[in-house]
């Protein structure tokens, strides 16, 4: 699944640059912390928006790690209705990799 996640200029309207998330090489950490936040369970939209707003600084902390060519500056300008949709996409990509990986107890 191709995660693109968009940087707007002041105009609110043109984009200004694209990121595309790094999902494939995400450490198990960067998961773990992204699951930490979120009661994945019970997650409705609504939810998703109040847990934003109360761990920002972790949150940004952890979709840089995400989106490598973010910039500090640049999450100021993504919109929140397509930043929601992001950070879904990207728990349901790192869950079904988890779900992927070999359970074969000789490896």
């Amino acid at each position: 699944m191709d995660i693109t996640i968009k940087v707007y200029e002041k105009d609110k309207k043109t984009v200004k640059k694209e990121c595309k998330a790094d999902t494939v090489d995400l450490e198990f950490g960067t998961v773990r912390r992204l699951m930490a936040l979120f009661d994945y369970k019970n997650l409705d939209n609504a939810t998703l928006l109040s847990l934003i707003f109360e761990e920002w600084n972790d949150l940004v902390s952890i979709l840089s790690e995400a989106f490598p060519d973010m910039e500090n500056d640049d999450w100021d300008h993504v919109k929140m209705k397509e930043l929601l949709i992001v950070i879904k996409n990207i728990a349901v990509v790192a869950i079904k990799d988890m779900l992927s990986i070999p359970t074969d107890p000789k490896n």
